[in-house]
Formats: C-alpha cells, sequence, structure tokens
C-alpha cells in the first residue's frame, strides 16, 4: 500500500478519494485543494438519507478502487450505513479516511477503529469530538496514487456525481446522454456493422412515445415484445421505458397457451412482434380474449416503425418518475404460471450503477450482447449499463460459438457476459478463432451456478478472468459479484453483495454467523416492487421486515462471500438428510467423460426421496455399462455414498431455461 504524509500521519494514497458530508459546504467547493493530492472530495447534501443516497449512488459509479465516506454526527447509524453501502471499515474519527491502524473484529460486516487526528487544516485532542464524525469506507483495490487530471474529473467524475443524485429515470439519463454524446454510438448490429447513436436513437424515442400517445396508449399501459435480439428489438424495449410506458418481453420459447396467458394476465395494450411470429400471436391474443393491437416489424429494421399516420401530439408532458414501473418480465419458474415480476425505473438503475461499478465499467468499454433480450441479464447488464456509461453495446442475433471471438475482435470488446452454457460451449471448441484477447478485462458470468471446473478451465484456455455473479429477475439482475481485483476473488463463491444488503437465516428468520447454512435474503434499492396482480405471492416473497427470499440455500464465510448450495425447492432429503443438488453437480462435471450434468430427488421407498442424475457425455468409445460404473466409483469417491447418485441417465440435452439454469423438474419428464 502506498501512503503520504499529512500533519505527521501516515495515511493510504488511494487513486481517488470520493466523501460526501452530511453537513457540508456547499456544492460550489466539489474540489478541495485542502486535501491530499489524488483526493477529491465532493461535499453535498442537505440531510443523512440525502447524504446516504449520494454515497450509494457514488459507489454504483465509482465503485472498486475508491474509497466512499459518509460523515454523521450520530454514530447509532453505524450499523445502518454499513448495511446500505457495501464497506469494510468504520473509523470514528477526524483523520478518517486515513487511519489504518486499531481495527478489530465487532461482529459487524466492517471493522471500528475509533481515534482522533487531523484533517484538512483542523486540529483535535484526543477527547474532543472523537464521535462527532464517523466515516464508513471500503477500499477495494490499492493501486498507485495518481491526481486525476481536472479536465477528466470536471468531465466525468463530477457528472458522475451529480447524476447519480439527479438522473433516477431512463428518460432522463437518455435525454443527458444525447446532450453530452450526441453522435456516439450506442447500439451497433454485430452483422452489418451499422451503429445508432445516442442523439438518433433519443430522438426516434420521442417520435416513438407521441405516435403511441396518438394511440391512445397511456402512462403506465403494458407493450409486449415477443421478437428475436436485433437493434430494432433494443429499441423498442428501449423506447417503451423511455417513453413512460411498461415493456413486457416475452420469452420466445413459451408456448402458445403460456404465451396467451402472459398476453392476457400482462393487460397487453400493443404487441411487438416479427412477420413470422405474428401469427402465433394472434392466435394467443384471441385464446386469452386480449384485445390489443399487433406491430410486425424486424429485429435489424433500421428505423422503429411508423404506428399511425395521424397528427401527433407535440410532445408528452407527463413526468416519469424513478417510482414508475418500467419493466413487467414474467419468471420463466418450476411450476404453476409464470409470475410478473414489477421493476421500475430506480430499481432499473440502481442495478446497473452497481453493475458498472463493480466491474468498472467505462464509457470507453464495449460488450457483445448474445443473450437474449427478454432475459433480465441481457437487457440489465448488456444494456442499461451500457447506457448509464455512455458506452456502446454490439447486439448479436444469438450466439454462436463460430462466430462469438470474431465479432469480439472486429467490434473490440473489452468484456464479455456469458452464462456457464456458453463458457462451456466456448471451453469445449476444439478450434476456437485465433485473436489477440488481450484487450479482453474480464469476462463476466450469472444466471446459473458456474462449475469451478469450467470455470478454472476458461481461464486456463483463453487467459480471461471470470467474474462470478449472481442476481435475479425480482432484483433487476445481479446481487452479488466477485471483485473486479482477480486476487481478490474466490471460484466457487457467487462474490460480496453487490448494491443491497444481504443475510443468511434459519427456517425462523433469524441471521446465522459466517459459516452456517440457511436460506439468503436480500434488500435494497433495485429489489422489485412485487408480483403484478398478485399480493398474496409477493407478500410470501417477502419477510415481515421487508427482506426478500431469494429461494437460494447457502452461506457466507468470515470474508463476506456468499456460497450457494441449492434452491430451497430443490433440495433433496434423503432419509431426513439435507443434501443441494449442485454438490453434486459440480462433481459430475468434473468427471472427464461428462460434458453437462444435474441431478434431481426421485421416490425411494426407503430413503422417501433418492438422487438420480442426468449425464450428457462426451464423445467416447466406452459403453454405457462400463461408464455408469466409472462414474459411481467416481462419484463415491469424491462424494461418499450416502451422496453419491443411485441411478444414471444418459440423455442428449438438459432441459435449461432462457438464463441457462436446468429446470431440474423438467428431467423427470425425460
Amino acid at each position: 500500500m502506498q501512503t503520504a504524509q499529512i500533519d505527521g500521519t501516515q495515511t493510504p494514497a488511494a487513486p481517488r478519494f470520493l466523501m460526501v458530508e452530511e453537513a457540508g459546504f456547499g456544492p460550489e467547493h466539489p474540489f478541495s485543494g485542502e486535501k491530499l493530492a489524488p483526493v477529491l472530495t465532493v461535499y453535498k447534501a442537505s440531510d443523512f438519507d440525502h447524504a446516504k443516497r449520494i454515497a450509494s449512488g457514488i459507489y454504483g459509479y465509482m465503485g472498486a478502487g475508491h474509497s466512499i465516506g459518509l460523515h454523521t454526527s450520530k454514530p447509532e447509524r453505524a450499523q445502518d450505513l454499513g448495511m446500505t453501502l457495501p464497506v469494510s471499515r468504520v473509523i470514528i474519527n477526524q483523520a478518517h479516511c486515513f487511519a489504518t491502524g486499531g481495527n478489530f473484529d465487532n461482529g459487524l460486516p466492517f471493522s471500528l477503529s475509533m481515534g482522533c487526528g487531523t484533517w484538512g487544516g483542523n486540529s483535535f485532542s484526543d477527547n474532543m469530538n472523537y464521535r462527532h464524525y464517523m466515516n464508513i469506507t471500503r477500499v477495494v483495490q490499492t493501486i498507485a496514487a495518481r491526481e486525476p487530471e481536472a479536465e477528466t474529473c470536471q468531465a466525468t467524475t463530477w457528472r458522475n456525481f451529480i447524476m447519480s443524485d439527479t438522473t433516477t429515470t431512463i428518460t432522463s439519463l437518455l435525454d443527458q446522454n444525447a446532450t453530452a454524446w450526441e453522435s456516439d454510438p450506442y447500439l451497433v448490429d454485430a452483422i452489418s456493422g451499422q451503429a445508432m447513436s445516442y442523439g438518433d436513437i433519443t430522438n426516434e424515442c420521442k417520435v416513438f412515445a407521441r405516435q403511441m400517445a396518438a394511440l391512445g396508449i397511456a402512462r403506465g399501459d403494458t407493450v409486449s415484445v415477443f421478437m428475436p435480439n436485433g437493434v430494432n428489438t433494443a429499441k423498442i424495449i428501449v423506447a417503451t421505458m423511455y417513453s413512460g410506458f411498461v415493456v413486457n418481453p416475452i420469452n420466445l420459447l413459451c408456448q402458445e397457451k403460456q404465451l396467451a396467458y402472459i398476453l392476457g394476465h400482462a393487460d397487453t395494450r400493443i404487441v411487438f412482434t416479427t412477420a413470422e411470429l405474428e401469427p402465433v400471436v394472434s392466435a394467443a391474443l384471441k385464446t386469452s380474449g386480449t384485445q390489443a393491437m399487433v406491430v410486425a416489424t424486424a429485429p435489424d429494421a433500421a428505423a422503429l416503425p411508423t404506428l399511425t399516420l395521424a397528427p401527433l401530439p407535440s410532445s408528452t408532458d407527463e413526468s416519469i418518475s424513478a417510482s414508475l414501473p418500467a419493466l413487467l418480465m414474467y419468471t420463466s419458474g418450476t411450476t404453476g404460471v409464470p409470475k410478473g415480476v414489477v421493476l421500475t425505473h430506480g430499481n432499473l438503475l440502481a442495478s446497473a450503477r452497481a453493475i458498472a461499478s463493480e466491474h468498472l465499467l467505462e464509457k470507453s468499454d464495449r460488450c457483445l450482447c448474445v443473450l437474449p433480450l427478454y432475459h433480465i441479464n441481457a437487457l440489465v447488464v448488456n444494456i442499461l449499463t451500457p447506457l448509464l456509461c455512455g458506452a456502446a453495446v454490439i447486439i448479436d442475433s444469438k450466439f454462436s460459438a463460430t462466430h462469438f471471438w470474431q465479432r469480439v475482435q472486429k467490434f473490440q470488446c473489452t468484456w464479455i457476459n456469458a452464462v456457464p452454457t456458453i463458457i462451456s460451449y466456448l471451453i469445449n471448441d476444439e478450434n476456437p478463432c485465433a485473436i489477440d484477447r488481450s484487450r479482453i478485462r474480464f469476462c463476466r458470468s450469472a444466471s446459473a451456478a458456474l462449475a469451478p471446473f469450467h470455470h478454472k478451465s476458461f481461464e486456463e484456455k483463453f487467459g480471461i478472468g471470470i467474474i462470478e455473479t449472481m442476481g435475479m429477475t425480482e432484483t433487476a439482475a445481479p446481487i452479488f459479484s466477485n471483485p473486479y481485483d482477480p486476487a481478490q476473488r474466490k471460484i466457487g463463491s457467487i462474490g460480496r453483495p453487490s448494491g443491497v444488503q444481504a443475510r443468511v437465516v434459519d427456517k425462523q428468520g433469524n441471521p446465522l454467523p459466517p459459516g452456517e447454512k440457511g436460506e439468503i435474503l436480500v434488500r435494497g434499492d433495485n429489489v422489485m416492487l412485487g408480483y403484478y396482480k398478485s399480493a398474496e405471492q409477493t407478500e410470501k416473497a417477502f419477510t415481515a421486515d421487508g427482506w426478500l427470499r431469494t429461494g437460494d440455500l447457502g452461506y457466507r464465510d468470515s470474508d463476506g462471500f456468499y456460497f450457494i448450495t441449492g434452491r430451497v425447492k430443490e433440495l433433496i432429503i434423503k432419509g431426513g438428510e439435507n443434501i443441494a443438488p449442485r454438490e453434486i453437480d459440480e462433481i459430475l462435471l468434473a468427471h472427464p467423460d461428462i460434458l453437462d450434468a444435474a441431478v434431481v430427488g426421485i421416490d425411494d421407498k426407503h430413503y422417501g426421496q433418492n438422487i438420480a442424475a442426468y449425464i450428457v457425455k462426451r464423445m467416447t468409445t466406452r459403453n454405457d455399462d462400463d461408464l455408469i460404473q466409472d462414474i459411481n466409483q467416481f462419484c463415491i469417491r469424491e462424494l461418499g455414498s450416502y451422496k453419491s447418485p443411485a441411478a444414471f441417465r444418459f440423455v442428449t440435452e438438459l432441459p435449461r431455461g432462457p438464463s441457462g439454469k436446468v429446470q431440474r423438474l423438467k428431467l423427470l419428464e425425460l
């Protein structure tokens, strides 16, 4: 750690330091000359809640590699702050940000240090005011100290700080980007290379809003999108949210019965689809008895479709707030009918800020989107997060192992967003395109558990580090993320809480200490409003004190990293013993003759339940009986006989949802 000297005090020299004060000195002094050269100090807050909101926003923009201080004169707010911001240290003193000693473990999710020192030109005695200021910081990454150029601070850092407090909707964000970066690319077609600038897209969105208003579509009405990936598909989704309507992207894998249910339950007013899918949509609308306009267009069309030739209103005057619903996305689910998750503008941007923060994303970054836009991962990570950063996203129609690396090289992508299925395909591609991968800073994995064997294999084969994350539709994508710094990541862990508070509880809802397994709960600004038209399901999803039940079983370690061991509903109970399917999955995937695998509980007259393994095997000359015997011995050796599968079944592929998650209950239908 590099240090610097302040009034005789040894202090860590951070690359940039951001501070928000509850009782500040006014926004007219955003850059203080009193502080250490590499320090950027920001004062702008009227009260505690305002300061906390700004600090969370700054973390969302600046994140890892930066410290965030939030000062308050009330020590009892320490735990509130510590649970709101993903911090690792609370220091109560005047030399707050620069104190390095005296930390001790107090059982909180951060350490505490008390003392006094100097700050700026003000000196304090050992007993004066030591409780008057409190600073909560998390230094995620320490790198060489440097002073940001004033121009950079003004143009980027200060703008991001201001936007963290004022840009609360997708509408205002796109408008600001169009003003700041009118001609810069936002959405780029992976096949043609044609790029749509922020200015062009914003202008199209304004026309779209007026055309929809002319059709009688009102603020808060549902607009469904049943289309494959493409720049035009992305524009329709963004334009719908920009205009104050609720966009409802629908999974293309839906059968007609499920599609009819979604269109009817969502109260859809208009459906955007393709000419090929229009008959399917029309039939589903008829089945559900829903009256809705159907608009056929192409996913790669150069412009948004013309909806009406009637005179348009001069503008749409209704204001759009952060609390306005922007997205209605139906979960695939394993049983029952789909549930409609309602997410607001504020939910979506809170998630995007956390992603940009965790991955240190900037305007210069580029990503390739191959995941379906009807899934929360692609929509928030690939579309909204680049929008937040003013960056560009290259949109491909679908994933292709043949073209993937070619696209990455052609468009000079700097990061990858993938799911375990894609990572597996890339690992097993015998002839990957030979390209220079040095520009790629990381590969982000989400939506399903990544087997440690695949994690290590990918990094060894391509020299690209993987950041494993975890999220839900109900939380607008990620709620956990491994650190950007490779040295701090833990293979097999979903990471630390990202933009949320998290805890592990027992069946009675009591918080559990590190190492003990239970259900993982979260809460934060990105958590959904609830399930559409389902107060009962919404109530079941939350605890009485407002925590969202993730349905995931797991534990956290002493470093604050979380590990998933299974799903509450997928837990196998064999002879009264709880067995997490994921543990067995990971062992099976380490076998050299297994390409893919998953286990599920099956009825057993002796144990109540036992374990069946469904396996996609690699090309091999071995007969099935010999292979099963070998796999069985492998499992017994690694797991013991009690956790080893009682049955092995070979299949050509595992049933997976659009996010790549194995649909375990469907295994029983094979």
